[in-house]
């Protein structure tokens, strides 16, 4: 089942929403074929990064150029790109979703969505709720901002 069958189901979009969440979605969507091509062809200077969102790493590529080892890291990392790419479309199609959901709630407050569970079921209230991460300034690890400390290395975030 497609990603955008599962978030119509979840969210319950009409067809109007719908439609808004294809023409978001297709504007950034990332084509696993593309990637790949991208990572073999340029990946010695980091192409392929550019086009998956990582600009730093995309820089790295293009610095260290002279070295091939962008080139090895990119014929290796062709392998990988396909869940990357992956994880990558779900995450824009879940933040296209929750946006096209709270401008919904914004246009009819209190409305309640009902369950998937059927007729005669409770009724859910949707909760958006946003978490920010930072990075920590000793190991890089993302940690909420409001964590005392680094859960991967024990540094103090103050």
């Amino acid at each position: 089942m497609s990603i955008e069958s599962n978030i119509f189901r979840m969210y319950q979009f009409t067809e109007a929403e719908q439609t808004e969440f294809y023409r978001d979605y297709s504007e950034v969507r990332k084509d696993p074929g593309m990637a790949i091509k991208l990572a073999i062809f340029t990946g010695f200077v980091g192409g392929h990064h550019f086009y998956m969102k990582r600009i730093w790493a995309g820089l790295a590529s293009v610095v260290f150029c002279w070295t091939f080892i962008p080139l090895i890291e990119g014929l290796i990392e062709a392998i990988f790109l396909p869940q990357l790419v992956r994880e990558l479309n779900e995450e824009e199609a879940v933040r296209i979703a929750n946006s096209i959901n709270l401008s919904r709630q914004l246009r009819n407050p209190g409305q309640f969505v009902q369950s998937q569970a059927g007729p005669g079921a409770p009724m859910e209230r949707v909760i958006i709720k946003e978490i920010v991460k930072i990075p920590c300034k000793y190991c890089g690890s993302l940690v909420e901002n409001t964590a005392q400390s680094c859960s991967q290395c024990g540094g103090s975030l103050q």
